[in-house]
């Protein structure tokens, strides 16, 4: 007698798979946390004027984050470099281009954390992170900020200022300037 026609034991497999992967994934990390917004944004000097960008999509985020426990605190971030957008898409098209942010060849920037250390402020700390932009990978120290906000969700900043030729994003240019200001921000909740 067969129980189980085979299309329902093909849902029922999938199910089931399914239901493993997220039992998994829940008994790996208990302390999994909502990432509820996120932003990656830059500017820099173009022939004396702020352009502004951002990459608009995130490929993965992951924030475990405890004030009173850094040990077990990690940030990563991982983004599209295609995604970027400055509101000009001429331009646009050329910093996607192997002249700079060659997105065909390294397709993710990425973001992950060594470490994070208290300061005397209590809702400053002290990020150490891996920063990977095309095939540059360097430690930055990076001051973040800590925000609780009213709904119990809490929000991370960071602000900083890189030299693209670290990173081998463009070459050095007299209009162009090789400075650029980074600010990072999520806003998550604890589970």
């Amino acid at each position: 007698m067969t129980l189980l026609k085979r299309g329902n034991s093909r849902i029922f497999l999938f199910l089931g798979i399914g239901l493993l992967f997220s039992f998994l994934a829940q008994s790996q990390n208990p302390q999994k946390n909502t990432l509820m917004e996120s932003s990656a944004q830059f500017t820099i000097r173009n022939a004396g004027i702020k352009v502004k960008g951002k990459f608009e999509t995130a490929q993965e985020i992951s924030i475990t984050f405890e004030a009173q426990n850094l040990q077990n605190s990690k940030i990563y971030a991982r983004f599209l470099a295609k995604s970027i957008n400055t509101d000009n898409q001429t331009r646009d098209k050329h910093l996607r281009n192997a002249d700079y942010f060659d997105v065909e060849k390294y397709p993710f920037l990425t973001l992950e954390s060594q470490k994070i250390e208290a300061t005397q402020d209590p809702n400053t700390f002290w990020l150490t992170a891996f920063l990977t932009l095309k095939n540059t990978r360097k430690s930055l120290k990076i001051p973040l900020s800590y925000q609780p906000q009213k709904d119990g969700s809490y929000l991370l900043s960071a602000e900083f200022t890189l030299d693209r030729l670290d990173f081998g994003v463009g070459e050095s240019s007299w209009i162009l300037s090789d400075k650029v200001e980074v600010r990072l921000s999520a806003r998550v909740r604890n589970k």
